[in-house]
């Protein structure tokens, strides 16, 4: 499989970030089971550049890859095409969408012509708590009774294979994370403050159950996310 990050820095280093991938894309791709996949209907929420549903197509599924960002469409499009040919070869399918996060004219576009949907999915969605109401209100809108809602976000960042521990390891990271701005030019993303957790009630509220919880982490030779996949159902009656 091929994924092509955007060119230009802004997209990758700026909001709405898509246009790079980020640890939780990795270890949530690994983590995805090609059982619970083949021949189920995908929606990706922030696709970005696609990496996660891409591979959800890659192992038979229906995917429809969503990002908000008109800017990342290009990218998004662009990464299919290069995949679109071993997607076909093991069954999948996959197709961009754009929808804004709490636009019902956009849900009711993807909803309808691409859905009901067996799997929602999203990676480092998180990372804006103003934007959390408008993205519950979506997978509220775009999951139906027996949908899976599979999250995954950074809830720490560490060191990469613990070279250096104690009190140094918040310098060390700090240090690095202001050389790679240095580098950039660009500012780089906050750390992660809490806002998964957070997030997870507001899911709640809207009647959906934490069912599943797992850690991973990425593979960053200097520094790694840990990421929490989280995986939602709609509470059932009883």
């Amino acid at each position: 499989m091929r994924v092509r990050e955007a060119e230009n820095k802004a997209l990758r280093f700026r909001p709405p970030y898509g246009g790079r991938v980020w640890d939780s894309g990795f270890v949530l791709s690994g983590w995805l089971q090609e059982d619970r996949l083949r021949g189920k209907r995908v929606v990706e929420l922030g696709a970005g550049a696609g990496l996660v549903g891409l591979c959800c197509a890659h192992m038979g599924a229906e995917v429809t890859l969503t990002d908000g960002a008109e800017s990342l469409l290009e990218l998004l499009e662009g990464n299919l095409e290069l995949n679109r040919a071993a997607i076909a070869a093991r069954g999948g399918s996959a197709r961009a969408a754009l929808l804004e996060w709490g636009s019902g004219e956009h849900i009711f576009e993807v909803a309808s012509r691409h859905g009901p949907f067996d799997v929602l999915i999203g990676s480092d969605l998180c990372y804006d708590a103003h934007i959390h109401p408008f993205l519950a209100d979506t997978i509220d809108a775009l999951a139906g009774p027996q949908t899976a809602v599979v999250l995954a976000s950074p809830i720490a960042r560490l060191l990469h294979r613990g070279r250096v521990d104690g009190g140094r390891l918040q310098q060390v990271v700090d240090a690095v994370a202001d050389a790679e701005e240095a580098a950039s030019g660009v500012r780089l993303a906050p750390e992660p403050d809490g806002g998964f957790e957070r997030f997870g009630s507001l899911l709640a509220e809207r009647g959906f159950v934490l069912s599943e919880r797992v850690t991973g982490e990425g593979e960053g030779r200097r520094t790694a996310d840990v990421v929490e996949i989280q995986r939602w159902a709609r509470e059932q009656a009883s």
